[in-house]
């Protein structure tokens, strides 16, 4: 999922930033969420924040914001061709995050893998 926003800056300016990342359909939300992936970050800049002055001044930063969504979500989609290869990526994640631990103990689960679902869960359950 790719979103573009604009955030309110201070005075009437507003700054426009690049959401990308992918929504677990199993974690039932009344919301979408970017459940891996969010803010996209440019190297050696941060995070992708531009100042909107005109439709002029901004087209061409709006064309690299598509650009680099585009690519985003092709790298999203080779992360994760499969549900095998979503449970293996997650199970990696996991070591960092407690959330990816729940997901990537859904993704084992859906799989078959059934034992390192138990121990995404249990980690999870552990913590909370």
């Amino acid at each position: 999922m790719a979103r573009h926003r604009r955030v309110p800056a201070l005075g009437l300016d507003a700054r426009q930033l690049l959401n990308v990342g992918v929504n677990w359909l199993w974690n039932l939300k009344d919301w979408h969420s970017f459940d891996f992936g969010y803010r996209v970050a440019e190297p050696g800049r941060g995070q992708m924040f531009f100042e909107y002055e005109s439709d002029e001044q901004f087209a061409p930063l709006a064309h690299k914001l598509a650009m680099v969504a585009a690519e985003r979500v092709t790298h999203y989609r080779q992360l994760f061709p499969t549900l095998d290869a979503a449970a293996a990526t997650l199970q990696g994640a996991a070591r960092d995050s407690l959330e990816r631990a729940l997901d990537a103990g859904v993704a084992c689960g859906l799989v078959g893998e059934a034992d390192a679902a138990a121990a995404m869960f249990g980690r999870y359950g552990c913590a909370t």
